[in-house]
């Protein structure tokens, strides 16, 4: 009867265990969806450089324990997205194949390299055009990159480019670009900045 008793408990062990090893994939789908309430998004998007000696692993979510095989090096060029908690939300486009790969990646594990834009009054200064219009190009341009970033399978990287194109109202561009050129309409530069591409 004592060996029933010892044998039980170490079953029932051995029944909740594969429950335990199952926690971190849950646990990685909760901090994702925290960290992408919570996030703070990059305005502009940054051009990252990764710097340091080992792999710089992807994570599912922002947390050591959500790690995937897929990795980047030192030297490698990143564009992050937002950031939580020391973490960042990133994309990398392998120079050779093309394939693009989404993920967070510790923040220490990576320099400020530039953005994709100047913003406000500097830029506007160096552009020479008013700040509002020097925005709009900059918004456009966002627009634009953003809209070939949709890889259409809604995954979460397409959701994450969908909040953003949202935030950025590129479904507004147009009629933006139509009060601008009629608050400028007697400016040539002005004109010749809100061209649409061809």
């Amino acid at each position: 009867m004592t060996v029933r008793l010892v044998v039980f408990p170490i079953l029932a062990a051995l029944a909740i265990a594969p429950c335990w090893a199952a926690a971190p994939g849950a646990g990685c789908d909760a901090i994702s969806a925290k960290a992408e309430t919570e996030q703070a998004h990059m305005r502009p998007v940054q051009n990252l450089r990764v710097v340091g000696r080992d792999r710089l692993h992807f994570h599912k979510a922002p947390d050591a324990a959500c790690a995937t095989k897929t990795y980047v090096v030192t030297g490698d060029a990143l564009l992050g997205y937002s950031e939580w908690n020391g973490w960042y939300s990133v994309q990398y486009t392998h120079p050779k194949t093309g394939a693009v790969h989404s993920g967070w990646i510790r923040g220490e594990r990576v320099e400020v390299v530039g953005s994709m834009g100047l913003v406000g009054d500097d830029a506007a200064a160096k552009s020479g055009l008013p700040a509002d219009v020097t925005a709009f190009v900059e918004r456009a341009e966002m627009c634009e990159h953003f809209a070939g970033e949709f890889n259409g399978d809604q995954s979460e990287h397409d959701r994450e480019v969908n909040a953003t194109m949202t935030k950025l109202r590129c479904d507004a561009l147009d009629a933006d670009r139509a009060g601008l050129r009629k608050k400028y309409r007697s400016s040539e530069s002005v004109r010749d900045a809100l061209a649409e591409e061809p």
